[in-house]
This record gives structure tokens, sequence and C-alpha cells, in this order.
């Protein structure tokens, strides 16, 4: 086999003049900058230090497909070179050195600054702190923008040093953060005669230790080449903001990726990255070798389904449903795989079975809830959801599939699971804890009011006050924290923080509770409401009327016994 790559050197001043020339290119569907801040000050630091970084791998290209540059888009210069892997590294370089803005993962353009303290020679992620002290060069996009000279004056007439060695030491180490623009990286070079198809096999087989986010990078760069029209149409989808869809953004951000997910699950029932990229790259899984006849195929099932998926009014439905379960915000959504894959269920429901809405309405909102308690795809996720697809698959009607389903539910969440399983799921100090929220959802649902309040916990539970800086709501330990500690010797966090001990409260009775025992506090409340009323609230919030005369082990073994009853109510009401 001829040659397919050569090996170069370039320094950084170089590679970053060849973005400005238009030379370098990034793929149009590879991810954009997803680094966080702290992963540059790492690229930095380990420049500055010597080092050494991974190589650059470009590919010569004189091809018509479409790549956009690393700092905007909407240029048609065709590149020289297509940067394949090291995007991040380049960008993080061109960003910093440059002082340009980049384009994140949700496609909004930011800066990334880096401080740098000539002191210490430490660089971290700049912050108002940094700002303010004399010792720290707080952006250091200036050395490669200005005068290093007035630089280095500036900073010694601001601070003091220990001896005259530390001061002329100042000048060596913002020398030696500047000089970063000539060290040297290698690159290799795939020549302009190899495909896209051997250079994914390439990039993949360089990079085995990162196989998993490749095979993504690709799947993308594959639709890039093969299916550019529609795979712009699946990128615009997710980054716009006016679309019906992101008006629920707020449960979930959709990204590409969950696009291309679903829509090849939709259409092939294949969930496992490897097997939709191996789809994608036009490979018959049991062959393991490429054919043109199921790339046009394939490509074909696609584009028909494509408007399935991105079907505004189909997606305005699916998160309606999820509202009328009460899982409208953020503090009752703690996983969006489950979210995913209801809405992969509610598109084979609705377009390969034909299920009428009263059936596919009913069966989401027990399929989603079931998923949340069950925490069905909580591990091996891809291996689960892949059989389940296989069988999904070969079913042949719509009552087939309700009866599937219904027997999984069954299985999952029958006798054992109340009486056992879901107890010791309950048994839990976090908040995020999916039988937690179950139990939230349920409180909504039934529009009880807050403890000790006549306002609806529904209209306090509300995404639009998390930026208030003190909160309409609080949760409020029933058995309160110091009470604990103070009277009763009990310190350990996870058994203060139980799930069961929390409640929702208006945040004016939180102060007022403070740290009063149970007793107390309840006979305040007496003095203030009808005891009925009072009870009612217990009642509504699943606290045993006699909370106050319990020890504390005594009261969460029964608040949780009313809390699973108050789940399981809500489950079979649906």
């Amino acid at each position: 086999m001829s040659k397919i790559y050569t090996t170069t050197e370039y320094n950084i001043e170089n590679l970053l003049s060849f973005i400005q020339t238009w030379s370098i290119w990034v793929p149009d569907l590879q991810r954009p900058f997803v680094w966080k801040n702290r992963q540059v000050r790492e690229l930095f630091d380990s420049l500055y230090n010597w080092y050494p970084v991974w190589f650059f791998l470009f590919w010569k290209t004189k091809s018509e497909s479409e790549s956009h540059l690393i700092w905007r888009w909407g240029t048609n210069k065709i590149p020289d070179k297509v940067i394949i892997d090291g995007q991040q590294r380049l960008t993080s370089l061109y960003a910093v050195i440059k002082w340009e803005e980049v384009l994140d993962n949700y496609y909004n353009f930011k800066c990334i600054k880096l401080a740098f303290n000539p002191k210490t020679e430490k660089i971290e992620v700049s912050s108002p702190a940094y700002e303010k002290s004399n010792e720290w060069i707080s952006d250091i996009s200036i050395l490669w923008s200005g005068s290093i000279f007035d630089i280095i004056t500036d900073y010694i007439n601001k601070n003091t040093f220990q001896s005259e060695n530390d001061k002329k030491e100042i000048p060596k180490r913002i020398q030696k953060l500047y000089d970063i623009k000539n060290i040297s990286f290698s690159a290799l070079e795939i020549l302009d005669t190899i495909n896209i198809d051997q250079v994914s096999e390439i990039f993949v087989r360089i990079n085995s230790r990162w196989k998993k986010l490749n095979q993504l990078d690709f799947i993308l760069t594959l639709l890039s080449v093969y299916w550019e029209e529609w795979r712009k149409s699946i990128e615009d989808f997710a980054r716009n903001k006016d679309n019906t869809k992101n008006k629920f953004e707020h449960l979930l951000i959709i990204s590409p990726w969950d696009i291309i997910k679903i829509l090849v699950s939709f259409t092939f029932f294949k969930w496992r990255l490897e097997d939709i990229y191996n789809l994608l790259k036009w490979r018959d899984t049991s062959t393991r070798s490429f054919d043109e006849k199921l790339r046009l195929g394939r490509l074909e099932k696609l584009q028909k389904n494509l408007p399935i998926v991105l079907n505004e009014t189909d997606w305005n439905t699916f998160f309606k449903i999820l509202i009328w379960l009460w899982f409208k915000n953020s503090k009752t959504i703690n996983a969006s795989n489950n979210i995913l894959f209801s809405y992969l269920f509610f598109l084979i429901w609705k377009y390969k079975f034909w299920l009428e809405f009263y059936h596919l309405e009913k069966y989401i909102w027990k399929y989603y809830v079931y998923l949340v308690l069950s925490s069905k795809y909580s591990s091996s996720t891809e291996t689960t959801l892949e059989k389940e697809l296989k069988i999904i698959e070969n079913l042949q009607s719509g009552d087939d599939f309700i009866s599937y389903i219904e027997k999984q539910i069954e299985r999952d969440l029958g006798n054992d699971f109340w009486e056992t399983w879901i107890l010791n799921d309950i048994i839990s100090s976090s908040t995020w804890n999916n039988v937690y929220l179950v139990y939230l959802a349920s409180k909504l649902r039934e529009n009880h009011r807050v403890l000790f309040s006549d306002v609806f916990l529904s209209d306090l539970l509300d995404d639009k006050f998390s930026g208030i800086k003190k909160k309409y709501l609080d949760i409020h330990h029933i058995f309160p924290k110091n009470y604990l500690k103070t009277n009763l010797a009990i310190t350990d966090i996870w058994e203060v923080n139980q799930v069961a001990n929390y409640v929702y409260l208006n945040f004016h009775d939180n102060i007022k509770i403070g740290d009063a025992s149970p007793d107390i506090y309840y006979d305040q409340f007496l003095n203030i409401y009808w005891v009925e009323k009072v009870k009612k609230w217990l009642k509504d919030n699943e606290i045993p009327e006699d909370f106050y005369n319990l020890s504390y082990y005594e009261f969460l073994e029964q608040r949780r016994r009313l809390m699973i009853t108050a789940i399981k109510k809500y489950f079979y009401s649906l």
C-alpha cells in the first residue's frame, strides 16, 4: 500500500497564522468548542512547563465539502488542510493568543480568559479576584496583542519583591509565557488522495483510547459529506431558540447528537453508538464490509424520517404530556435519557403502530414515570435499550406494543418493588433521588398546598424563581438540623438530610420555625390555625399526624411508607 500521510512540525505561531489565512479549517460537523476553561488552563500550564502535548492530525484536501473556520462561519474558501484531531487544543491556542471569541457547545460565542502570576508561575482561569490583584496578569492574551516590554514594566512598578533576584526573575517568566508561541507541535498530514471513510478509520485507530468520542465526531463528519442539507437541518433545529421545542428547554436542552440518535433508532431500531456509526458508514454489520447500495438505501430511509423527528408539533405535544404529569420544571427532571427514550417511544407508538392520541398519551404518562421509578436505564444503558428495540422491531401491532410495555411494568414494578425495593430507594439524602422526584410530581399534580400555607406548591415551585436570591420556597427539615444535633446528638449529614425529613415551606415560615423542636412549632401553628386545617396540611404532605411525639427514626419510617403510598396512588392513576 502506498504512503497515506506525511509527518511535519509546526510552531504555534505558524499554526495560528494558517487559521487566519484560512489554510486550516475545522470540518463543519465536528463538535464546537466544548472544553472547560480549566482544560484550557491545563494546556497552557503544560506548554509553559514544556510538558509534551499530543500531536495534531490534519487532512490535506481540496474537497468542496463544507467546513467552517474555527472562530467564525460564513466563508467559501476551500482549505489546504482540515483538522481531524486536535480541534480543542488548536481552538484553545487561537482563542487565548489571538484574543478571539470561540463558538461553544450551545452555539454562542465566548471569550476564554486565563490569568498568570509571574511570582509563583501559576496559570489559572481568570476571575474578578485576579483582576483586582496586582500580582496577577488577569488576562494573558494581552501579551500577544500589546507591548511585552510595557507589560513587564507595569507589573514591576505595581508590585514589591522580597529580593532583587526575585525582581529579576519577573521579565524572564513573562517572556517564557510569551514564547509559548514558538513551541513546535508534531503533525501528521493525511494525503488528499485519501477519502473520508479511510480518514475516519485512521482517526479511530490512532485515538482508540477515545473511541466513543471519535465515533460521535465522525458520525457528524460522515453526515457532512453525504447528507449536508439534512445535517444542517439537525443543527439548526438544535440551536434555534425560537422554535416550539426550545420553549421547553428548561426541561431538556437537545443537542444534534440527541436528534441523530433518535432518528437512527426510530428508523433502524439501533441505539448503541457503535451500531449508529456503522450504519452511517454504510457498513454491513454481518460482513463488516462497505456497500454503496446500503448507503443509498439507508440515506433514503433517514431522509424520509427526519421531518418526523424534527416535527415541532410532536415535540410540543410530548413536552405537554410531561407537564401534565407535573414533571414540569428542572426540580423534577434528573435524567435527560428518560426524556429521550420516552420521546423515541412516543414516535414509535405514533408512526409505527398508529396509536390513537388517547392511548398514546396514557402510555407515555405511565412509561415515563416507570422509567424514573425503575431506573431502568441507569446502567448498561446502550445494551439494555438495544435489546428492547430489537424486540419492539419485531412486534406486529400497537396492541402487541402495549402488551409488551405492560409486561415490563408488571415485572419491574410488581409487589416486590412496592414492598421492598422502593423502600430501599427512598432511603436517601438526595433531592435528585428518582423516587423522591416522582413523589414531588405527585404532590404537584394533586395541587396540594405548601405546609402551613394557603399557597399552592405548584405556584411556587417554578423555574422562574430560580434567579431570585432568596426564594419564595424553602426545603424545611421537619426535624430541624440543629435540633437533631443539639437535642438528639444526630450529626451525620446523611441521616439528617433524609428526603423523608424534607418538606417545602414558605421561607417566612421556615425562618419562624428555625431550630425549634417539632412539638413546639406544631403548637405555634395550632395557635394560629384551626386544628383540622393543620391536620389536612400534614395529611397532604404525608406527615404522620402525631409526628411531634415520635422518635426521629420512627418518624422517618412512617413518613417513608406514607410517601410510597402516595407515589403508588399517583402511578396507578395514570
